[in-house]
């Protein structure tokens, strides 16, 4: 019996590089560069690994995070791909595999930017059950997850759960054992937003050390002209306006 990580191993490396190139593509905030490669790269890799391969599960995942962060979630093809790549690694994997966490992870971000919170939330609790019970799982996966399901309650409440899913977020970022500066960046906004939306105590004092720790971690990893830190200086270009009313 071949085990699934081995077999991930073996059935994707032929063809790593050039789904890796579009994983780096939106790691560079080129998001409609990593849409139209993965479009493209598609048809091949299914036509040399099989529709149903570990290798277009894999691209599939990276299409449909180039089409969320490119603001295509409404579309019905991104949610398409993503119920595919979902299948694909539940039916050759199984249910409980770190690799179907990260596709219901990937469902769960189109979902919420569809406003489907409830849903999303049902699948990022899902994803952190398997990365908490993965031994191969990495502590920013699982951060990532609270980061999202604080996102979740943000919108919906209770609040009590929002802010503890986003402190903990965070919490885990900070003593992860592999730090990732750009997603404790993430926990930092998300637990920023939540003060921010909340307005609760002293909200401004609370806010401002967040959100301008995570533009200083996201400016000294991306190039000025990401997304990620335009976002992180709008957030904070708004709150020292908030803070002089």
């Amino acid at each position: 019996l071949v085990c699934a990580s081995a077999l991930a191993s073996v059935e994707a490396h032929p063809h790593d590089q050039a789904i890796q190139r579009v994983g780096q593509l939106i790691d560079l905030g080129k998001y409609d560069a990593a849409e139209r490669f993965a479009h493209g790269l598609l048809p091949e890799i299914e036509s040399l690994t099989g529709s149903d391969s570990l290798a277009t599960a894999a691209l599939l995942d990276h299409y449909v995070e180039a089409l969320q962060l490119g603001g295509k979630s409404s579309l019905p093809e991104t949610l398409e791909l993503a119920d595919r790549a979902l299948a694909i690694r539940e039916s050759r994997l199984g249910e409980s595999d770190p690799l179907v966490a990260d596709s219901l992870f990937r469902k769960a971000d189109v979902l919420l930017a569809m406003d489907s919170y409830a849903l999303a939330g049902d699948l990022l609790s899902r994803a952190l059950q398997i990365y908490e019970s993965s031994p191969g799982s990495d502590d920013i996966s699982v951060a990532r997850a609270h980061h999202r399901l604080g996102q979740r309650f943000l919108h919906t409440g209770p609040t009590r759960d929002a802010e503890w899913h986003s402190a903990l977020a965070v919490g885990i970022a900070e003593s992860a054992r592999q730090p990732d500066e750009l997603t404790l960046a993430e926990t930092l906004t998300g637990l920023a937003e939540f003060h921010i939306h909340s307005r609760s105590g002293d909200y401004r004092a609370t806010v401002e050390p967040l959100v301008r720790r995570a533009l200083e971690l996201r400016q000294r990893v991306l190039d000025d002209e990401h997304p990620l830190v335009a976002q992180s200086l709008f957030l904070y270009g708004w709150l020292l306006h908030d803070l002089r009313r």
